[in-house]
């Protein structure tokens, strides 16, 4: 799953994928190792805009085979029925039974489904974990048939998550949350993008990093200040006594590094230094207590 505000570039950022899917090829480090066929459900923008922007971004994939990757994506979108036809539905069991059916007739493997708001007219209350159980049904039947399944969402008024039940993240491997930085350049789609959740071996593409569509060319930096906040939640999760600890935690051993990177939260005004340490403070108090009671009920 991907989430975003409106605007923020999540729209590229998976048809990019869907192209690196279809044609094979590498994006940011991410690669596919051979053409599949992929089908984008859309149930916001027009047929030709997403034409239009495929045919921009297939030079964004290196290694790309561009007609093979182009001949491999099938769009379904909502601005290309006639007005009041019906609709996909991805909570609605007869969207199921047909998706599922025409998935495997057409061989596709990859799906993208963009995106919550759209594609489920007949859900009801967002927040209710009820209400998106049809939904995580169907995302779980794709998961048993070796479909892949990109999940575009909205963010929450907050932008620190998606909008909607936390159910809706349990059957994910992987989510992607993507915030517009600090100084973006005016006309382009950039975002910071970082994962909140990986199932797989972490390696150094799970930094966060930011990415700015330059015409048809991805440009991907590291995004250091959303480095500066990794070791500021993980202190505040409350789950770690000491800084060294949460740097583990994240996969950084250097505690050096992450000292600098609290530094740098602290001078950007992304966390206050002493709510920092009273964290820290109140969970070390937590352990002595508890250690001091282990002890004293230890038995002879």
């Amino acid at each position: 799953m991907a989430w975003a505000a409106p605007g923020v570039g999540k729209t590229m950022l998976s048809l990019t994928l869907a192209l690196m899917v279809a044609g094979g090829g590498e994006v940011a480090g991410w690669t596919a190792p051979k053409p599949r066929k992929v089908l984008i459900v859309d149930g916001e923008m027009r047929g030709e805009g997403i034409a239009e922007r495929l045919t921009l971004l297939v030079d964004s994939v290196s290694g790309i085979d561009r007609e093979t990757a182009l001949n491999n994506i099938e769009i379904r979108a909502r601005q290309l029925q006639k007005p009041g036809t019906w609709f996909y539905d991805i909570g609605d069991p007869q969207t199921q039974r047909e998706l599922s059916a025409y998935i495997c007739v057409a061989g596709i493997e990859f799906i993208i489904l963009d995106n919550v708001t759209t594609l489920t007219d007949t859900l009801g209350d967002e927040n209710s974990a009820d209400a998106i159980k049809p939904v995580l049904t169907f995302l779980m039947d794709l998961k048993t048939t070796n479909v892949g399944v990109l999940l575009i969402h909205h963010s929450n008024k907050g932008g620190n998550s998606y909008r909607g039940s936390t159910a809706l993240m349990t059957t994910f491997e992987v989510a992607m949350g993507l915030n517009k930085p600090q100084e973006a350049p005016m006309g382009q789609a950039s975002f910071s993008l970082e994962f909140t959740k990986f199932r797989a071996k972490s390696n150094q593409l799970l930094a966060p990093r930011v990415f700015t569509l330059d015409g048809s060319k991805w440009h991907v930096s590291e995004d250091e200040g959303n480095e500066a906040l990794r070791p500021v939640r993980a202190i505040q999760s409350g789950r770690f006594a000491t800084q060294q600890d949460a740097g583990l935690s994240i996969g950084i051993q250097d505690k050096t590094k992450v000292s600098r990177l609290l530094a740098q939260a602290y001078a950007k005004g992304l966390a206050k230094q002493h709510e920092i340490k009273r964290v820290s403070r109140r969970l070390r108090r937590v352990l002595r207590k508890r250690s001091m009671t282990m002890r004293r009920f230890k038995p002879v």
